[in-house]
């Protein structure tokens, strides 16, 4: 429903008449991907959360600037990640390996 805009079909059918704005039920949903974002230290402290509803702070999710950014930094992310551990497992040899198995990278895409 994120990816189609349909916002309004997302609010509980309780509060049908009450919830009239599709921009603030995008706002909401917006601010609650930020907050539920894999990488823990991606998502927004409280007191950002509450900036980003009363609209001192931007919402992150969507801005066409930070969308540029975290390519070019995925990108220098995955292109330098295979020789960082090529290093690791000859430090680490089979324990860097079970270590990775346990413990995502917390980048999209990234295994």
């Amino acid at each position: 429903m994120h990816k189609q805009r349909r916002y309004l079909e997302l609010v509980d059918p309780r509060l049908e008449g009450q919830v009239t704005s599709e921009e603030d039920v995008e706002k909401l949903v917006r601010v609650a991907l930020c907050c539920v974002h894999q990488n823990p230290a991606l998502r927004p402290s409280m007191a950002n959360v509450v900036g980003m509803f009363e609209g001192g702070y931007p919402i992150m999710l969507g801005n066409p600037i930070s969308t540029v950014a975290f390519a070019v930094v995925w990108n220098l992310f995955a292109r330098q990640r295979p020789y960082e551990e090529y290093f690791l497992r000859q430090f680490f040899g089979s324990e860097y390996d079970e270590y990775a198995h346990r413990l995502p990278s917390g980048v999209p895409f990234v295994k």
